[in-house]
């Protein structure tokens, strides 16, 4: 992997800093700013593919995971929640299209090719049915904030380390760790930097692979959790084995280096406001006083006070998503990288694409098989076949003895 990486760098033009191209694309609200694919304001087909390099030289996991997490997110049966943000290219008199994007996912493989060529700005445009591509791929890799930094393997004790917990130090170590690296312009950034005099401390927060891309660029969203027992709020864990229940293995690219069956869990900073921050204050980070013991009670609690490990953050603003703990359910070696997804990965592609379609289909298959089990002449033929297999089974174990 290194290796590929290092002939990715030399393949690259000097141009300028990455985080210079996302700081002059985004608004102060951390916003992207509207683009068009026929903007004449818009940088060449060329530039986009070179910055897109430089994205990749800089972090080529970072965005193979980010762009596995938007797959993911579009293929999803809630992808009006889960693609959030849009692509803006994609919206045409305000009606998003996106069987647009489902089509631009398609044509991925063929990118691998362009990727690779030495690209300069006077070098001749790659072929136009693949320019959507490259805007989304600019719009997500490059544009987009925030980036995804790869932490090194050394480095993972002490990021774990940070949420304390015997029990963590036990459960499997994730695969990968990235730092959620924000744009110093995004809102998330600029409201946690207006809290930096807080209190804080870490917990894991586990959320199916589809939702990670709200969550990356807009943060931890409490309406959008469905478990509201303790209360209306975000919910955390000091626990990570609790939390990779909440993260089960997803389907993303069937290209990723990385694998196609991923799982994600979340480490967060959560500044420590008593009145908003319901805990058990039985942890390393709090101290048990009598006169504070109802800061483990939410007032919309069901279920009573909030069980011990767990946390409910009851606003948004007070929690930050740090890292990004990966976990692939089939390991990738150097070798095995592919461009070009599997087979298997392109069914479930097809599948999760056309869901009604394999509705209709599986319930045909059901009226068929419920009508042959009604039919005389079937049942028939079954019992015939059925005595014949009986028959070879019988002759082939008295030869057997």
């Amino acid at each position: 992997m290194p290796e590929a990486e290092n002939n990715i760098k030399g393949m690259l033009p000097k141009e300028k800093d990455l985080q210079e191209s996302v700081d002059n694309v985004t608004r102060n609200n951390g916003e992207v700013a509207q683009s068009s694919l026929s903007s004449p304001q818009t940088s060449t087909i060329n530039t986009k593919i070179i910055e897109l390099k430089q994205s990749l030289a800089k972090s080529k996991l970072g965005c193979d995971i980010k762009w596995s997490i938007f797959v993911s997110a579009c293929h999803s049966y809630r992808v009006s929640s889960c693609l959030h943000p849009f692509p803006t290219m994609f919206i045409k008199d305000g009606l998003k299209d996106i069987s647009a994007v489902l089509d631009c996912i398609d044509q991925m493989p063929l990118l691998s090719s362009v990727l690779h060529k030495h690209i300069t700005h006077s070098s001749p445009p790659p072929p136009t049915k693949l320019h959507p591509l490259i805007y989304l791929l600019h719009w997500l890799l490059v544009e987009q904030s925030p980036s995804l930094n790869e932490v090194p393997r050394t480095s993972y004790d002490s990021v774990l380390n940070l949420v304390s917990s015997q029990s963590t130090r036990s459960t499997a170590k994730p695969d990968l760790i990235f730092q959620v690296q924000y744009s110093p312009h995004s809102s998330i950034e600029m409201n946690w930097s207006k809290m930096n005099h807080l209190k804080t401390f870490h917990a894991f927060h586990g959320s199916r692979l589809e939702n990670f891309h709200s969550i990356m660029h807009f943060g931890l969203q409490q309406h959008f959790n469905k478990n509201s027992l303790f209360g209306q709020g975000i919910y955390l864990s000091s626990e990570l084995g609790i939390c990779l229940m909440y993260s089960p293995y997803s389907v993303g690219w069937g290209g990723s280096c990385i694998g196609s069956e991923l799982s994600v869990v979340a480490l967060c900073s959560i500044v420590d406001d008593p009145d908003q921050v319901k805990c058990q204050e039985d942890t390393d980070y709090f101290f048990i006083s009598g006169e504070n013991k109802g800061r483990a009670l939410a007032k919309d609690s069901l279920g009573g006070e909030v069980p011990h490990k767990y946390y409910v953050v009851q606003n948004s603003v007070l929690v930050k998503v740090e890292y990004l703990l990966v976990y692939t359910r089939h390991k990738v070696t150097p070798s095995q990288h592919v461009i070009r997804p599997n087979c298997r990965s392109m069914l479930l592609h097809w599948i999760l694409r056309n869901k009604f379609i394999c509705f209709i289909i599986g319930y045909g298959f059901l009226l068929f098989f419920i009508g042959l089990s009604g039919n005389v002449t079937f049942q028939r033929y079954f019992r015939y076949c059925t005595n014949k297999l009986y028959e070879m089974l019988g002759v082939h174990i008295q030869n057997t003895f």
